[in-house]
């Protein structure tokens, strides 16, 4: 069989490579800042088995292509992985290895050895210095940064079988524990905790911008992308709560209701973001990623948004859009003129 157990545990600060486990069949694809390190410890935990695919370019976050091309057996084992709002992903990495500069000069040993091995922590700490430079600039200079967390996880004509989100991981990850057999524990371990700040108030709109070029919507009904979407909707709440210091309940609905009541967002957004949010939920139902419902349950999707059919629902889904995208738009329009003003 392919792979072979490490020498030592993840606790004591091994190197780990792709984990594979022939008793359970499971192969986890790891992409970075999306929880990896807390589902390799857990399956290190869980399964006595668990071995390394070795050889593999990129270590640990090796891509799903090579590693079936290496070894095409795996193609018959359960795959699965996780991504992550590429926002929010891009500012824990960031984040990350700044945290490490800080750790290896205060004498903190493994910090160090991370910064001396790893290349891309190389290039990027001596050429930006700050989160702006790294997000405007390193997409285009850092083949790593610029490449979408899907192509991780599909190749040799094979896709992973599952794919879960960061944003809801312990109940994803409770699906994947199910599928291979295991006891879910009750909650996931807390490994490599990343920042505690919201990722969207470090953005600004040029930045929010550049990340949004690398990745395009995927399809006319994908809810969170493109123009008009919610990762639009939560950009826009999100500035408002930081330029008023107002409204910053964590709870959206509630947020979009204050900030409504303080004309601070235009009337109805809350309801556009309710029919958007339940659109999602049925669509990822019903459907791939971006694509529409299929004709058989259209109706099913339309009735629990709330509307009488499927023409209604894209209509109501269209002017949803537009009224996101164009209090997303005024606000990008009022930023350079307060920034003049400052």
């Amino acid at each position: 069989m392919p792979g072979r157990r490490a020498e030592t545990s993840a606790a004591t600060g091994s190197v780990r490579r792709m984990m594979v486990s022939h008793e359970r069949r499971v192969l986890f694809v790891h992409v970075q800042k999306t929880g990896g390190s807390t589902i390799d410890r857990m399956l290190e935990e869980a399964i006595p088995d668990v071995s390394y695919l070795q050889g593999l370019r990129g270590g640990r976050h090796a891509r799903l292509a090579p590693a079936l091309k290496a070894h095409p057996e795996l193609k018959e084992y359960f795959i699965f992985g996780f991504v992550r709002n590429p926002w929010a992903r891009m500012y824990s990495w960031y984040a990350m290895m700044r945290r490490a500069e800080v750790q290896a000069a205060e004498g903190n040993q493994k910090a160090a050895k991370q910064l001396a091995k790893n290349r891309l922590w190389k290039r990027v700490l001596p050429n930006y210095p700050d989160f702006e430079s790294f997000v405007l600039r390193g997409p285009d200079e850092q083949r790593e940064l610029r490449r979408a967390q899907i192509t991780y996880l599909r190749g040799q004509g094979r896709r992973a079988d599952f794919i879960g989100r960061q944003e809801n991981f312990d109940a994803d990850l409770q699906k994947v524990w199910e599928r291979i057999g295991l006891e879910w524990p009750g909650e996931s371990l807390k490994v490599n905790t990343g920042p505690s700040t919201d990722y969207r108030q470090h953005y600004t709109p040029a930045m929010r911008d550049k990340i949004a070029a690398h990745k395009p919507p995927q399809g006319a009904l994908d809810i969170k992308g493109g123009p008009g979407g919610l990762v639009d909707l939560e950009f826009a709440m999100q500035t408002e709560q930081l330029a008023s210091g107002r409204c910053r309940d964590p709870h959206i609905p509630t947020a979009l209701a204050c900030l409504e009541a303080a004309a601070l967002a235009p009337t109805g957004i809350g309801t556009a973001h309710a029919l958007l949010a339940r659109m999602l939920v049925m669509l990822r139902l019903t459907a791939p990623e971006g694509a529409p419902a299929p004709a058989a349950a259209r109706q099913l999707v339309a009735s629990a948004c709330g509307e009488p059919g499927w023409p209604q629902l894209l209509a109501a889904h269209d002017a949803a859009r537009q009224e996101v995208g164009d209090w997303w738009a005024a606000i990008r329009s009022a930023a350079p003129q307060k920034e003049k003003e400052e």
